[in-house]
This record gives structure tokens, C-alpha cells and sequence, in this order.
């Protein structure tokens, strides 16, 4: 799987709304890319009610370690852009 245009789009969207992470910081912002670090990630979004932020921990599991980081530094820049 990539990453593509439109998948990019829901991470910035999700970035943007919650002005960070939130529930994927471990992952987007300190590169802990692991299977069991997403997976925990996606635990805490189910406790919090965060159904976006549930799907995109599930892409997330979809993608080799080195897929996750490009999706962090992509989306990161192109928030800096904006």
C-alpha cells in the first residue's frame, strides 16, 4: 500500500482538527512506528470515542514501518506549508 494523495489529505484534515496528533502522537510525532505502539494508539482512540483517528491507526497497521514515517514527515510539511 502507499501513500496517496487522498489518504495524505485525511492525515493533514485530521492534524489540522486536532491541532496535533491526539490520540496518534506516539506514532506521527515521535516516529515510535511499531506494530504495538500503533496498536496502541489505536486502543486509546477506541476508548476515546475517535472514529477518525481509529481509521487512520487501522492504515496505519496496513503499512510497512518505513510507509508510517513518510506519512508523518509529508504530513508535517505540508502543514508548514499552509
Amino acid at each position: 500500500m502507499d501513500v496517496t494523495p487522498t489518504m495524505l489529505e485525511r492525515f493533514v484534515a485530521y492534524f489540522n482538527r486536532t491541532k496535533g496528533w491526539r490520540n496518534l502522537r506516539l506514532v506521527l510525532e515521535e516516529y515510535s512506528t511499531d506494530d504495538r505502539t500503533v496498536k496502541t494508539c489505536l486502543k486509546i482512540a477506541m476508548d476515546r470515542g475517535d472514529i477518525e483517528g481509529e481509521r487512520l491507526a487501522n492504515i496505519l497497521l496496513m503499512l510497512p514501518r518505513s510507509m508510517r514515517r513518510k506519512v508523518a514527515n509529508e504530513v508535517e510539511e505540508s502543514c508548514l506549508l499552509n
